[in-house]
């Protein structure tokens, strides 16, 4: 460790949970994923059931809930091409606003979902300041914690999420050094298959507060 380090402030969140609707894992099967890096088989868990489900032109939305108050919800693009929206700034925050502010019906979904495990780190000191948070990084907001003069040298964040048919696994560390939905017929039986790159999040049903978010681009 660099001698010049005098503290260590870090930050962890562990979610575990159970579907309320868990697959079978007797339908798990071997299906093909169309990822931005080419075609790719992948366990496919399926199910039928009812969920809350939302569509518009771009998007099929389903919310997926665990034991405990808090879901899933998954952005299933129906054009490969929006997937290039989602590194635009501010883009995933407002499509997360606008699926809020829409009515969900509850209905009954063929879904098809791939079993998924992800990892992600990074060091978010140039993110912050691009942010407009660059004061963090100023030595003279830590005067109260010691008379040594001291200021961040870098923040690094890593998340890494489990997904199968039984529920949710995720952590995360940080550590400092739209438009209207459309209503379906009530009788029609919604295909949801997730073989193409999806974004998700994991929230709070409660508060809303998003716990976890993901763009699904690869899988191995």
């Amino acid at each position: 460790m660099d001698p010049g380090i005098r503290m260590t402030l870090l930050n962890a969140v562990y979610f575990k949970a159970a579907w309320v609707n868990a697959f079978e894992k007797e339908l798990t099967d071997k299906q093909i994923f169309h990822g931005k890096e080419g075609d790719i088989s992948v366990d496919m868990m399926h199910q039928q059931d009812h969920f809350e489900y939302a569509e518009n032109d771009e998007y099929q939305m389903i919310r997926l809930p665990y034991h405990g108050g808090c879901e899933m919800t998954v952005y299933l693009p129906k054009d490969s091409i929006t997937t290039d929206k989602w590194s635009e700034k501010d883009y995933l925050y407002q499509l997360g606003l606008e699926a809020d502010k829409q009515e969900w019906d509850r209905r009954e979904v063929s879904l098809s979902m791939p079993k998924f495990e992800m990892e992600y780190g990074n060091e978010l000191k140039d993110i912050l300041k691009e942010l407009g948070l660059e004061g963090i990084f100023d030595g003279c907001i830590y005067d109260r914690l010691t008379d040594e003069e001291m200021a961040v040298g870098s923040i690094y964040h890593k998340t890494a999420i489990k997904n199968d048919e039984n529920g949710t696994e995720a952590a995360a560390v940080t550590m400092m050094l739209m438009e209207a939905m459309a209503l379906l017929p009530e009788d029609d039986i919604v295909e949801m298959n997730m073989d193409h790159p999806f974004y998700f999040t994991i929230s709070n049903t409660e508060t809303g507060l998003k716990l976890f978010e993901g763009c699904v681009y690869n899988l191995k």
